[in-house]
């Protein structure tokens, strides 16, 4: 878990906003990685997780919560 926080810091501190909105959306595998580990959830209140976690449907196994 650490190499992929450590993968979003370093896009976070290398990339322009629209060039992290193009990434973020991207099709790829390495994308889809990253995606997956959505590290910003532990950003947002239980409620906003709760609001994001919902409208992702079924919500991945990073996502659920004990």
């Amino acid at each position: 878990m650490k190499a992929t926080l450590d993968e979003w810091l370093s896009l976070l501190n290398t990339q322009t906003p629209a060039r992290l909105a193009a990434l973020i959306v991207r099709d790829d595998d390495r994308m889809t990685r990253l995606r997956q580990s959505l590290p910003f959830l532990e950003a947002l209140t239980a409620s906003e997780r709760r609001e994001v976690e919902a409208a992702l449907g079924e919500a991945p196994e990073p996502l659920r919560r004990p």
